[in-house]
């Protein structure tokens, strides 16, 4: 198994995805696979009684020396990770965009592989 969510009765929702660490040499970023996830999980939660704002935290690690690929991009190498692991935390609102929310995570994705994140992602 590659993915799994676990979901706590204070709200909490966890989604741990592992597949790319089967492929050690690269670290592929899907602002729109993240995005629709974040908003999936408020949603389910907004289902089940508990509304938002949420509180986020998403993360990544072991991903030093990783080359950073984007996979709307896949050919377009960004530049390499320097740290093992990256961790940020806000607010997501059902009612804004998921990506800008995220927005704070993905800039620092592409900060410590040494990229610019592109205008159009």
């Amino acid at each position: 198994m590659n993915s799994v969510a676990y979901v706590f009765n204070t709200g909490e929702i966890w989604v741990i995805d592992a597949w790319l660490s089967q492929i050690p040499q690269y670290l592929e970023l899907d602002e729109r696979i993240f995005s629709a996830t974040l908003q999936q999980c408020a949603e389910f939660l907004s289902r089940v009684g508990i509304g938002g704002p949420h509180k986020w935290i998403a993360g990544m690690e072991g991903i030093q020396n990783r080359r950073l690929v984007l996979a709307d991009r896949p050919n377009a190498r960004l530049g390499t990770c320097i740290v093992d692991r990256i961790e940020k935390d806000g607010m997501y609102d059902s009612n804004q965009d998921p990506r800008l929310a995220l927005g704070p995570f993905f800039e620092e994705v592409f900060e410590v592989c040494g990229a610019v994140r592109p205008a159009s992602t």
